[in-house]
């Protein structure tokens, strides 16, 4: 049955995420954390806001359960551990959310009480810096960083046509 949900507090906390996280996370080969950016409208208080995180594989990710806000503070960042059972080169899912009641669900804000971010665990390095030539865009060229991977034995340009799609991934003898 339909219940009708909680109201809008609009003197409430208002927690969310930063736009300015990024969609995709890449770790090097030894990285155990990264951080996401959390915010709240009224800082006046301390808060401990709870935190949940999704992943739609389980043992990869410890998120914390709760992030606290110290009085005055209106940014926080969350870390999150990255377990050993993340394997190199593959794209891990991961949505993390605040409760609806610490948030103003229904006013137009910066960001969103939830985040989803891709993460992948890659040991790819600069090898060189260059400029990338198309002949089909009548040559025009982008400057760009050729990388190397060891573990994979090849090099890839990351996104060379900047329209956020495929690179371009490469061996050479």
């Amino acid at each position: 049955p339909y219940e009708k949900g909680a109201q809008m507090d609009l003197n409430g906390p208002n927690v969310y995420f930063s736009n300015y996280n990024t969609p995709e996370v890449v770790l090097a080969s030894d990285a155990t954390e990264f951080e996401v950016a959390l915010l709240r409208s009224d800082a006046k208080d301390a808060l401990t806001v709870p935190l949940k995180g999704v992943c739609t594989i389980d043992g990869i990710f410890d998120v914390p359960e709760s992030v606290e806000f110290p009085s005055g503070v209106d940014s926080v960042n969350v870390k999150i551990t990255v377990l050993d059972k993340i394997e190199m080169f593959k794209n891990y899912p991961l949505t993390l959310s605040v409760p609806e009641e610490y948030t103003h669900q229904y006013a137009l804000q910066d960001g969103y009480p939830a985040c989803s971010v891709e993460v992948v665990k890659e040991d790819y390095v600069t090898y060189a810096e260059g400029l990338f030539y198309d002949t089909f865009w009548e040559g025009t060229a982008w400057a760009h960083t050729l990388q190397y991977s060891k573990l994979l034995g090849n090099y890839r340009i990351k996104n060379p046509w900047g329209t956020g799609g495929e690179d371009f991934v490469f061996t050479w003898d």
